[in-house]
C-alpha cells in the first residue's frame, strides 16, 4: 500500500574480491563498485525513469531522467530505504521505494517498465548484467516490465494477455 519491495540476491563466487568502497551517498563513482541499479518507469514509455544505486555496503546514489534529454543528477529520493547482507556465496539487497519517490502509486493492473542491472568488478574485468533483454540505461525502451496484478491470481498466459495489450514481447514469462 505504501510503495515496491524488492529484494534482490547478488550470488558471486569471488565473494571476498567483491569492490565496495564507496562510501558516500550519491558519489558518481558509486557504479565502480559492485552494485546494482534500479530503473523503474511508471508511465511505461521508456522515455523517463528514476534509477536507485546501491553498492554491497548499502550506499546509496540516486537521480532521474526526465526525458531522452535532461537527466537530472541532483535529484534525491527522500524516503527510500535499503538493507543489504553478504556471506560466503552471495550479497543481497533488501530494498523499499515509496510511491513518493517512484512519482505515482500503482494501482491494480498498472503495467511499469522496470530494470535491473547489475555491475560485478569480483574476476579483476568488469562485468554488466541485466535481467531485461536489451534493457539497459542507454535503451529504456527495452526495459522489463512490472505488472500490479493486485490481489487477483493470475497464470502466466494471463498476464501474458496484460501485457501484450501494453508492451511486445518478449516479457520473459516462464513456460
Amino acid at each position: 500500500d505504501r510503495g515496491v519491495y524488492v529484494k534482490i540476491v547478488n550470488f558471486d563466487e569471488n565473494m571476498d574480491k567483491i569492490r565496495a568502497s564507496v562510501v558516500r551517498r550519491d558519489d558518481p563513482s558509486l557504479w565502480t563498485d559492485d552494485c546494482a541499479e534500479l530503473y523503474f518507469d511508471p508511465a511505461g514509455n521508456g522515455v523517463g525513469f528514476t534509477v536507485f544505486t546501491v553498492n554491497s555496503l548499502g550506499v546509496q546514489s540516486d537521480r532521474k531522467r526526465q526525458d531522452a534529454a535532461v537527466m537530472l543528477d541532483e535529484w534525491s529520493g527522500n524516503e527510500w530505504r535499503v538493507v543489504t547482507s553478504k556471506n560466503d556465496e552471495s550479497w543481497t539487497i533488501d530494498a523499499f521505494f515509496p510511491w513518493t519517490d517512484l512519482g505515482k502509486k500503482a494501482s491494480a493492473g498498472d503495467v511499469w517498465m522496470f530494470n535491473h542491472v547489475r555491475y560485478a568488478w569480483s574476476s579483476s574485468k568488469f562485468v554488466g548484467t541485466t535481467w531485461a533483454p536489451g534493457g539497459n540505461y542507454q535503451n529504456p525502451g527495452r526495459f522489463g516490465y512490472l505488472y500490479f496484478k493486485g490481489d487477483r491470481e493470475l497464470s502466466p498466459e494471463a498476464i501474458g494477455e496484460v501485457l501484450s495489450a501494453t508492451a511486445p514481447p518478449p516479457w520473459m514469462l516462464p513456460t
